[in-house]
């Protein structure tokens, strides 16, 4: 029967997965950020339009940074840097990726109302904004699976570590 002691550090192959996809996914979302700005150029509040998914974007790179100095402590060997970092940015291309295709399919995140300017008056001038009255706030984020995800790049980290995943795909392939 194993030990507790054997079986936590058991647990701890992997670990690095989790900062090196926060890293990753903070930076997938501010690059998401600024070319959904490029494309909107002009439209209803454009500089402000994605402002929410680059603060996020800087946020999930803040944490990653939090939980590096954690991981480092369970995980040193070259190995599982090079695992947490495959791994990492895997998870985050796929989660940045959903974001894109669920921005694209459900359109942006818009406010407003339909028909109902909001124009400010500046110097003397009114000025409205171009539209219908709705505009962009931003694209179609979703931190709650930004997070969840974060358990699946520590599964999937851990199951490469574990399952010594690289070199079972080495040996196939050699065949």
């Amino acid at each position: 029967m194993p030990s507790m002691t054997s079986t936590r550090g058991g647990l701890r192959q992997g670990v690095l997965g989790i900062p090196f996809y926060f890293v990753a996914v903070g930076a997938g979302h501010i690059w998401l950020a600024l070319q959904y700005t490029a494309r909107t150029e002009g439209m209803a509040r454009d500089g402000q339009a994605f402002s929410g998914g680059a603060v996020l974007g800087v946020g999930f790179i803040f944490l990653g940074l939090i939980t590096m100095a954690i991981a480092i402590g369970f995980e040193r060997s070259g190995a599982a840097f090079a695992r947490g970092a495959a791994v990492g940015l895997a998870v985050a291309a796929a989660v940045v990726a959903y974001t894109a295709i669920r921005t694209a399919i459900q359109g942006y995140d818009t406010g407003g109302t339909p028909g109902e300017l909001r124009c400010i008056v500046e110097q003397g001038r009114e000025l409205c904004p171009p539209g219908d009255g709705t505009w962009i706030r931003d694209a179609r984020l979703d931190p709650t699976v930004m997070l969840v995800a974060s358990l699946f790049a520590y599964l999937v980290a851990h199951a490469v570590a574990r399952g010594g995943g690289l070199r079972v795909l080495a040996r196939s392939t050699a065949r």
